[in-house]
Parts: structure tokens; sequence; C-alpha cells
């Protein structure tokens, strides 16, 4: 799963990141590899979450957080829910 991140100024520093998740009998296990980006001086950042393919509901989380004129921002977390990552 891809996730973009646009910011209306151009920030210092931007840091986004984006996880996998597999819904299982216990609960919410991580799966894949953990997609992150460090970026300077930018208004946009893309990161991408991935994993093999698996027949399972699965969901995606996101975040990150940004540097603008020395203060420190973090911007809210996102979720996207799939029923087959295969056909995305």
């Amino acid at each position: 799963m891809t996730f973009t991140v646009r910011c209306n100024q151009q920030m210092s520093t931007l840091h986004v990141w984006a996880q996998l998740w597999e819904d299982r009998w216990w609960g919410w296990d991580r799966i894949g590899v953990k997609g992150k980006s460090t970026s300077d001086n930018v208004t946009k950042s893309t990161v991408h979450a991935n994993d093999r393919c698996r027949n399972n509901y699965i969901r995606a989380t996101s975040g990150g957080w940004g540097i603008l004129n020395g203060t420190y921002h973090q911007g809210p977390s996102y979720t996207r829910y799939a029923t087959n990552p295969c056909n995305l």
C-alpha cells in the first residue's frame, strides 16, 4: 500500500512511515516490511508498506512528523483496510 503526505508549507524535515497488519484470531499481527522515509526541504513524501500476497483481512497504519521553523509537528495516524491485497 502506498501513502503520500502533502504539506501546505515546505518542511525542514518530514518523516513518514507505514506498516501492514494482518487480522488474526488473537488480534492484529504486524506483517511485512515497514515503509519509512525522512526527507529535508520538501512539501510531500511517499512511503510503501509491502508484504507477500495474503488471502486475509489486512490493514495499514501510517503516521509521521515534521519540523517547520524549528517547531516539531506530528500528524494524525491513518488506517486503510483491505480484504484482498492481491487485487489492489
